[in-house]
């Protein structure tokens, strides 16, 4: 396992004593690798969510397959932008 020498800001150096100090967590060190993996989570989470927009909006870009917005916007799921039903042949 690789070394790291890392700055805090004065609090974030408190909270990370505090975490050390109620047990939860040996050292300093599994405290920072906790917050990292948490961070990596949260990254995926958020590029797991992302994703599908990024994919709808390929789709709309291509020629001859331009959606109303509206309809890009039932395709992701985001339905609930005050439209209760949309008819197909309106």
């Amino acid at each position: 396992m690789g070394s790291l020498s890392i700055n805090l800001t004065d609090r974030l150096e408190r909270f990370v004593r505090q975490k050390v100090e109620s047990g939860l967590y040996n050292s300093a060190s599994e405290v920072i690798r906790e917050a990292l993996r948490q961070m990596e989570r949260s990254e995926q989470s958020r590029t797991d969510r992302l994703e599908p927009l990024f994919t709808s909006a390929v789709d709309v870009a291509r020629p001859g397959a331009l959606r109303s917005a509206i309809e890009v916007h039932a395709l992701q799921g985001k339905a609930d932008i005050g439209i209760e039903a949309i008819p197909t042949n309106a």
